[in-house]
């Protein structure tokens, strides 16, 4: 069998999450592409990423 060797790239996403009254609650990376390679390699499998980041006060 073939060895495999998951890639992905994208934006580098940051989730936040806030109540009623604008409080920040939670934050979280995500993105679908990442979520699916951390997912894989929880599996076993190689996986690599790429990405960008924004010139905003998150990086």
């Amino acid at each position: 069998m073939q060895n495999k060797i998951f890639v992905s790239h994208g934006d580098i996403i940051l989730d936040k999450i806030y109540d009623g009254d604008l409080n920040l609650i939670k934050q979280d990376g995500g993105g679908c592409n990442w979520n699916d390679l951390y997912n894989l390699s929880l599996m076993g499998e190689k996986c690599y990423a790429f990405g960008s980041m924004g010139n905003d006060e998150e990086r």
